[in-house]
């Protein structure tokens, strides 16, 4: 950390002490005007310990010299692959969960890295455990339609957490709101093949109805 009290955090400032900071960073792409980032990494083993350094001093950093009403997006990859997705301001952008497992207090982040059928599960120490996911695809949060785990013996969770997922996301009408990001790659690739339509088409539709999957999905069914 920079023994400077003066910094001026901008997007820019930002991206600059960053890559100061971590040598593994060996590209911070934002815009000029957001604090949103495409963090791409040069490590060849677990990335967890990176990731929780990160996270430590953006923490710092943004309290000290950031503006509590601003978002800040750091969407970590590693040879396209999106690793992780550290989101400070913003209470909704992931649930944090104590379950005991084995008789031992695990404190779980569960995030949404791409699309709203699938999450992924760290722990405390930001290890990648597995994913909760929905082979049907479907926004609902219901326990009963199908959701499954990769993480063995998980199994008598998934209702708990799907239920957490559900009070945290879901509103009155029972149905979650979901948003395409025409700022993150991985979430455009995935609407465009979802939609079998190109890059191109989904941004014009979007021009005209807004990013709502749900308004997108009855404009291009006509």
């Amino acid at each position: 950390m920079e023994n400077s009290e003066n910094i001026i955090l901008t997007p820019a400032a930002l991206a600059r002490l960053l890559k100061t900071e971590f040598p593994e960073i060996s590209e911070v792409e934002g815009l000029e005007d957001r604090f949103d980032y495409r963090i791409k990494i040069d490590y060849p083993d677990n990335a967890a310990n990176l990731v929780k350094s990160m996270d430590a001093y953006l923490k710092d950093l943004i309290l000290r010299h950031g503006d509590v009403a601003e978002t800040y997006y750091f969407h970590i990859q590693r040879e396209g692959e999106t690793l992780d997705k550290l989101v400070y301001n913003d209470p909704d952008h992931c649930i944090r969960l104590e379950i005991q497992i084995d008789g031992v207090d695990r404190q779980l982040r569960i995030i949404n890295l791409v699309h709203a059928d699938q999450f992924s599960v760290y722990d405390e120490d930001f290890n990648l455990i597995g994913d909760l996911y929905n082979d049907e695809g479907s926004r609902f949060f219901d326990p009963k339609i199908n959701w499954k785990t990769n993480i063995p013996g998980f199994e008598p969770y998934v209702e708990l957490i799907v239920l957490t997922l559900r009070d945290s996301f879901e509103e009155e009408s029972g149905e979650v709101t979901i948003n395409v990001d025409v700022n993150d790659p991985d979430d455009l690739s995935f609407w465009t093949a979802q939609f079998a339509i190109s890059e191109g088409e989904l941004k014009a539709a979007i021009e005209m109805v807004g990013p709502d999957v749900d308004a997108l999905t009855a404009y291009l069914q006509k």
